[in-house]
Order: C-alpha cells, then sequence, then structure tokens
C-alpha cells in the first residue's frame, strides 16, 4: 500500500484526534468479539439445547458483554503501550497509524481479526452438523425453524466479516496500487460491509416479525366485543 509522508504531526499527536481514533478501534473491536460469542452461543444451544435454556441467563449475557468490553479495552491499549497513535491522517483519507514503529500493532490487529474469522466459521460449521446432518427431534417445528433463521443470520453475518476481511488483507494489497484506489476501495468495502451487515439484519427481523403474526392471527385487527353487563 502506498502512503505519504505524514505533512500535519500535530494530527497525531493530538489527543482528541487520538480519543476519536481508540474510539472507532474500540467499536471495531467490540463489534468483532460480540459476532464470535454469537456464534458460540448458537453452538452451545445447538450441541446443548436443555442446557442453554436453563444455563443461559441474562446474568450471564451480561457478564459477557462486560468480558467483550473489557477485550476491546485491552486491545485499543496497545495504541498507547506502543506509542502508536490511532489517528485519521488528511493525506491520505485513512485512520491509520504513524509509520513504520506500527507494524506490530498492524500485525496483532490482523492475529485479532482472522482468529475471531476462523472462531466464527468453526463455530457455525459445528452449529449446521448439529442442526442439519444430526437432525435433533428436541425442538417443536417452530422452535426448530427459529433456531434456522437465527443460525442462517448468524452465518450470513459471518460471510460478510470474511469478505471485510479479504478486502483488506488480500484484495486491496493486490489491486490498490495508488493512493487513490486505496481510498476508493477502502471506503467501498467498509460501505458494503455496512450495508450488507444490516440488510441481513432487517430481512431477518422482517421474517421474524411475519412468523409471529401467523402465529398470532387477528390479534391486532380484530376488534375486542364490547362486555355485555346485566342489571
Amino acid at each position: 500500500m502506498i502512503y505519504q509522508t505524514q505533512p500535519y504531526p500535530e494530527y497525531s499527536k493530538s489527543f482528541i484526534g487520538s480519543l476519536f481514533g481508540c474510539i472507532v478501534a474500540f467499536c471495531y473491536y467490540q463489534t468483532m468479539y460480540l459476532h464470535l460469542w454469537k456464534s458460540m452461543n448458537r453452538t452451545y444451544a445447538a450441541v446443548f439445547p436443555i442446557h442453554y435454556h436453563t444455563k443461559f441467563t441474562i446474568k450471564i449475557g451480561n457478564i459477557i458483554l462486560v468480558i467483550t468490553i473489557v477485550m476491546s479495552a485491552f486491545a485499543i491499549n496497545q495504541f498507547f503501550e506502543y506509542q502508536c497513535n490511532y489517528h485519521f491522517d488528511p493525506m491520505s483519507f485513512l485512520w491509520r497509524q504513524r509509520e513504520p514503529t506500527c507494524s506490530q500493532i498492524r500485525q496483532i490487529s490482523l492475529i485479532s481479526l482472522l482468529t475471531t474469522v476462523i472462531g466464527c466459521v468453526i463455530c457455525d460449521t459445528i452449529t449446521f452438523c448439529v442442526m442439519i446432518i444430526l437432525k435433533k427431534k428436541i425442538y417443536s417445528g417452530s422452535n426448530k425453524a427459529y433456531e434456522m433463521r437465527f443460525f442462517i443470520q448468524t452465518c450470513l453475518s459471518t460471510v460478510v466479516y470474511v469478505f471485510l476481511t479479504l478486502s483488506f488483507k488480500v484484495f486491496a494489497a493486490q489491486f490498490a496500487t495508488t493512493q487513490e484506489l486505496l481510498i476508493l476501495f477502502v471506503t467501498i468495502a467498509w460501505q458494503l460491509f455496512h450495508l450488507l451487515n444490516q440488510l441481513v439484519f432487517v430481512v431477518f427481523s422482517i421474517k421474524k416479525a411475519v412468523a409471529a403474526i401467523k402465529v398470532t392471527p387477528n390479534s391486532i385487527l380484530t376488534p375486542s366485543k364490547p362486555i355485555v353487563t346485566h342489571h
């Protein structure tokens, strides 16, 4: 990738610039870790359906959320430890760190992304084997349909993360030969990532709402009869 020399060193040294950079990095890691936990959640529900409904409570969910926050905070702490401010470069129009002292940070970020994506793929594969190949008869028909929809939603979200990984680590390195192409490539990749991720969420949310309406037909549209009292 082509990077120009930083002509505005005050951007990389300012507290506000570093603060916003850490917020962006924190949200990035938090999103990855939450998706990994979601895939692990589906795997546990498929393998241990009875224990899942008794063990996986709201309290456990809150604990997992706190764990992801701690992991994300630890991930962005590396920027301070190695003195690599994550900031927006006004010349390249990219979020980046100072060069070349931050190569180790980029490797850690790459390892985190690849580990998360591979973990999601493994969990989704195990879930697929349990739900489709083994064909367990534990769930009722409606529960099976719900679990299958949620599983497909998780798998499609994993595919979107795989697309993001390939875009930055493979396609950008091969085709973004100039600064302009790099800006264009990164912008389109992030926009497609957010668009596809939200599209998956919206489509399956609509399907869930339609399924709920079918379960309780005319529960909302049918007017209630007045109560007649006799004196």
